[in-house]
């Protein structure tokens, strides 16, 4: 089974939490506070209830408590909490930055930059609220803009840590400039190999002529054909037409087979590794430069790839993956079932491209990644990585508990598979209900695995094909946002 998260290209560097771990602890004594620190979240809540009581003005209570919400995944309640409590207390920077995150965890990416660009330039919390804010307008799918705070801030004297650095370094569009803030970054941490690994790249980059934007082709269409059950699209792959690369929007880079790699004489740039899960740990692999990919009136050329050395045989009749990180300034239209990819240009409404009713819903960008809400077991919503490159439905362990999903090793044991970016074992759980779409998915068995939590909020799981096959989608990147019809039984 292959895991459909694509290949986090060369970084290991999660982004600060949502909250950090110390954040919202009481200064006074507290007895819920001392639970909080614990991680014994329930009990911290109860504790924290009674406390505020008897203390209703102790602002520190209130944001204790608020963090126990989110822990606990309440991020309803929590929203309301943290909103009374920016009520009472306007003039706390904390709560403003709570208030955000709180926000962010709800897709109300826009309204949480809002609150983070209230921290006024004098406070202590700007730091914060930088990394903040340049998270909440990526999620929007403004990067132009979180670059551009990012950059401010820099000029202004303020220290960023060493995510943020991160952060600018992967929507810094120059290499030469991308390569001299990954310098930055090595010195700060000068035994990550992976960081080593990416400057070889940018290096190389660097002394190459930066290539002019080619304008899209729009409306541009491309045919999609299903090759091993993965819905592939027609591309060009430097001026050769006849490839065709199947659509993983849990791919953060292009990915190829060895054999295209090889007929396409590419340049080796590096040696890398996939950063993904897994017990065999990271897969090393090649870093190529692919000098043009066309795919429905869209042309990107000095294009990094990663080249796929495993399973060459299964791969004969695909070229390889691609995620949705190039057409994230179009409205995409993937209708599988009449073969169809289509780019349309900003503005486009969605719906119009949809045959029968709709429904709309927020998405959160995380690196090119669409991030959805999903019901599960009742509750939430919690965010899901959408992954068309994912064969089934993924829920992540280490919050299934919380939800009362209980993996049956006794029964089933557990399951294991190779993954482009390393082995992984899952369990299977009974039960387990989920809301997609406005549509209830019923499962006797659900697969129960470690996901890593390398994005800007909690993913609790995995939505793949076996959901997803039964829409036509409309990603809008510019709105942010997906619009999904559900195809006829």
């Amino acid at each position: 089974m292959r895991r459909g998260f694509g290949a986090w290209l060369f970084f290991l560097v999660m982004l600060a939490g949502v909250v950090a771990a110390g954040q919202g602890v009481p200064s006074a004594p507290s007895s819920g506070g001392t639970l909080l620190s614990q991680g014994r979240f329930e009990e911290a809540l109860s504790a924290l209830e009674v406390e505020l009581k008897a203390r209703p003005e102790e602002t520190d209570l209130g944001l204790a408590r608020v963090k126990c919400l989110i822990e606990l995944g309440r991020w309803r309640e929590a929203l309301d909490s943290a909103h009374e409590l920016a009520s009472r207390f306007p003039a706390r920077e904390d709560v403003r930055l709570l208030l955000g995150d709180c926000l962010l965890l709800n897709f109300r990416a826009h309204e949480a930059a809002e609150n983070y660009r209230a921290v006024p330039a004098t406070s202590r919390w700007v730091p914060a609220a930088v990394g903040k804010l340049a998270n909440a307008l990526i999620a929007e799918g403004e990067d132009g803009e979180a670059l551009n705070i990012l950059r401010q801030a820099r000029a202004s004297g303020t220290a960023l840590s060493d995510g943020d650095l991160s952060l600018q370094t992967r929507i810094e569009p120059d290499p030469r400039t991308r390569l001299a803030l990954l310098k930055e970054l090595q010195a700060r941490r000068p035994e990550e190999s992976l960081l080593k690994e990416e400057i070889k790249v940018c290096e190389a980059l660097a002394q190459r002529p930066l290539a002019p934007p080619i304008p899209p082709a729009y409306p541009g269409k491309a045919k999609i054909k299903e090759i091993y059950r993965e819905p592939s699209v027609a591309a060009s792959l430097d001026g050769k037409a006849g490839y065709w690369l199947a659509l993983d929007t849990g791919s953060e880079s292009i990915l190829l087979n060895a054999d295209t790699a090889r007929k396409l004489g590419l340049s080796v740039l590096a040696t890398t590794q996939y950063a993904g899960w897994g017990y065999r740990g990271p897969q090393e692999t090649l870093v190529v430069l692919l000098p043009k990919v066309e795919v429905a009136g869209r042309t990107l050329q000095d294009v990094t790839a990663l080249v796929n050395r495993r399973d060459a045989q299964f791969w004969t009749n695909k070229g390889g993956y691609i995620g949705l990180w190039p057409f994230r300034q179009d409205v995409v239209l993937f209708d599988r079932r009449r073969g169809e990819f289509g780019l349309y240009p900003l503005g486009t409404a969605p719906e119009g491209l949809l045959s029968g009713s709709s429904v709309s819903l927020p998405i959160l960008w995380f690196r090119g990644l669409p991030l959805v809400q999903v019901m599960l077991q009742g509750k939430g919503p919690y965010p899901f990585l959408l992954d068309t490159g994912a064969p089934w439905s993924l829920i992540a362990a280490q919050y299934a508990p919380r939800l009362g999903i209980r993996v049956n090793s006794g029964k089933y044991g557990n399951l294991k598979g190779v993954g482009i970016s390393g082995a992984f074992s899952s369990g299977i759980a009974e039960q387990v209900n989920f809301t997609f779409a406005g549509v209830r998915y019923e499962r006797r068995q659900a697969l129960v695995t470690e996901i890593p939590q390398r994005f800007s909020v909690p993913v609790y799981g995995i939505l793949g094909r076996d959901v997803l096959n039964d829409f036509a989608m409309v990603f809008d990147g510019p709105g942010a946002r997906v619009v999904l019809s559900k195809y006829p039984n």
